[in-house]
């Protein structure tokens, strides 16, 4: 109390008023990282008081309060943010999310539909209100918010979701309607291409399981069509394949071609691409993998994939990326030398972070590798591959106390990336897993 009176009267003194925003900002961070988390609260306070249209500053205001305060304190100022800031959907997403954290669902509806009526075109309110109903297992209610979804935010990506609700309720001629119409709708949309190629995959680099899934179905049948495959890709490229999001598809053609033992034209394929999409570390990556793989299968030396690898990182030389594929590779005795030159170029990418602490996880250093996952995770908390590392490291050096907080800590940051992480979640019949249930699904296969 004695802090936010002191405030509220010397808030502002001798303060440029061109500078007062940043200022105050600036000094709520000092505090709450010294401690005083009542004198930061009640700066954020006299901030929403004085900027109560400024989204950013009740977006700050929120995660402290997540981090320092109550459910009850964080729901009441996020519905308090909502009525000042109608139009922010960071605002009107994070006040569900947290009733739905609270195990609230009624609540979170109710919010999302208070949303819908400021946003009715918000595919981003759209696609969480429908997420909500998947994964509480009322599809019935996911299909009704898609078809008004398609019609009021239509999009690509709400296609795609509409797909995969139909994929998962095992729809396949409505899945192909939607994909077909998706398509014409948004050509430039990947992903729908990706849905719905004979072999499509989900876009993640270096992952070809559908394609290899669809591939096996077609030798058992003994009637793969390998040309109407290419093909098929090649429509989804288009003529010229040299935007980003044209990446995925590249990789899966490569895919299918190394899948059927064309170790030449993945070659080809991944080449053209790089010289249409230059200094992409994502098409390197696919590249040094293919040539990896060739070398394993014909047990010969990985001399190739290193010198290619060597190539990639003088072209994408801060490619965390590339630098963490580099430490994992490694002969054993240069991993450590590695891992210096890797943090001297990228000392604030998650990847590289990860890729040390497995490292230091092999060297049975236990507590320096324990710290650089918390590195890893602070740094990326999207990073779905992190969070599973950290946990099977948990599991295997820690105590059910730490397992059990990498769990809730996951649950709350609600992971969606990583290569490891993608192939669990994004794996048909998976749709409806939670952050946690991924997270141990992907953290027992992995090992130092």
């Amino acid at each position: 109390i004695t802090s936010k009176c002191l405030i509220n009267q010397t808030i502002g003194l001798g303060l440029d008023p061109v500078d007062h925003r940043r200022v105050l900002k600036s000094d709520a961070e000092t505090v709450e990282v010294e401690g005083y988390y009542e004198t930061s609260r009640a700066i954020l306070s006299e901030l929403i008081a004085k900027y109560p249209a400024r989204k950013g500053i009740w977006l700050r205001a929120a995660r402290f309060e997540k981090k320092h305060g109550s459910r009850e304190k964080l729901d009441q100022l996020l519905l308090n943010a909502v009525k000042y800031c109608p139009q922010a959907e960071a605002l009107w997403l994070m006040a569900a999310r947290e009733r739905w954290l609270g195990e609230d669902l009624e609540g979170a509806r109710v919010i999302l539909r208070e949303a819908f009526d400021s946003n009715p075109n918000s595919e981003a309110i759209w696609l969480a209100a429908v997420k909500l109903e998947v994964e509480t297992d009322e599809l019935t209610r996911a299909r009704l918010l898609l078809e008004r979804a398609r019609t009021q935010a239509p999009s690509g990506r709400v296609y795609m979701k509409s797909a995969l609700l139909e994929r998962r309720t095992g729809s396949a001629d409505a899945e192909k309607k939607l994909l077909e119409e998706g398509i014409e709708k948004f050509p430039d949309y990947r992903k729908l291409w990706l849905m719905g190629l004979p072999a499509g995959v989900e876009a993640e680099v270096g992952s070809a399981n559908r394609a290899r899934a669809v591939l096996e179905r077609a030798r058992r049948r003994k009637a793969m069509d390998l040309n109407s495959e290419r093909s098929a890709y090649q429509r989804g490229l288009g003529v010229a394949g040299n935007e980003p999001d044209d990446i995925p598809l590249w990789v899966s053609l490569a895919g299918v071609e190394a899948e059927v033992g064309s170790a030449n034209r993945a070659r080809a394929v991944l080449e053209r691409a790089r010289q249409k999409l230059p200094k992409n570390e994502q098409l390197w990556l696919a590249s040094v993998r293919l040539e990896r793989k060739a070398s394993q299968k014909n047990q010969v030396s990985e001399t190739a994939a290193a010198q290619l690898l060597a190539k990639a990182l003088q072209d994408c030389p801060s490619s965390g990326m590339l630098w963490a594929e580099a430490v994992e590779t490694e002969a054993r005795p240069k991993q450590k030398i590695r891992s210096v030159d890797a943090l001297k170029r990228c000392d604030k990418d998650a990847r590289v972070m990860l890729a040390v602490a497995r490292l230091l996880w092999r060297d049975r250093k236990f507590d320096k590798a324990q710290d650089w996952f918390q590195r890893a995770v602070a740094l990326d908390p999207d990073l779905g591959d992190a969070w599973a590392n950290m946990w099977a490291f948990e599991k295997a050096h820690g105590n059910k106390e730490r397992v059990d907080a990498v769990e809730k800590k996951c649950s709350e940051m609600d992971p969606k990336h990583g290569e490891l992480w993608i192939a669990v979640s994004k794996k048909e019949g998976n749709e409806a897993l939670r952050a946690v249930d991924i997270l141990g699904a992907v953290g027992e296969k992995i090992s130092p």
